[in-house]
């Protein structure tokens, strides 16, 4: 996806770049496309663990945009480990969108977080 290279070049060069607020638009973006690159999806996700050592800096919907990003490429095993860390970055996760993806989010299998870790 161009935009997470777009984001890459800059936050290379102007580290100020990579903020917060600038990964979550760019996450929400990721999840609504339907063009994800499996290795876009874990270098944001790497990334969001790095912005995430800040306590407070994550936003819940930011780490929903990632269960969404993981389950439209089928990878369940990650999105579970997003779900896991919604504590370590001092969110809280809301109703469905933090625990499940259904199928309508044309993803190749369901992803089904249990609650209880």
């Amino acid at each position: 996806m161009k935009l997470v290279s777009l984001f890459r070049y800059a936050a290379k060069n102007s580290p100020a770049s990579r903020s917060p607020s600038n990964l979550e638009i760019l996450v929400s973006k990721v999840a609504g496309s339907d063009g994800i690159d499996k290795m876009d999806a874990y270098w944001l996700w790497d990334s969001v663990k790095e912005i995430g050592s800040v306590p407070g800096s994550l936003s819940t919907p930011l780490l929903n945009g990632m269960i969404a990003v993981f389950h439209k490429l089928g990878k369940a095993k990650a999105a579970v480990e997003v779900f896991a860390k919604f504590g370590e970055f001092g969110c809280t996760p809301d109703d469905a969108d933090s625990y499940y993806r259904s199928g309508d989010r044309s993803g190749p299998e369901e992803v089904h977080v249990p609650c209880c870790l």
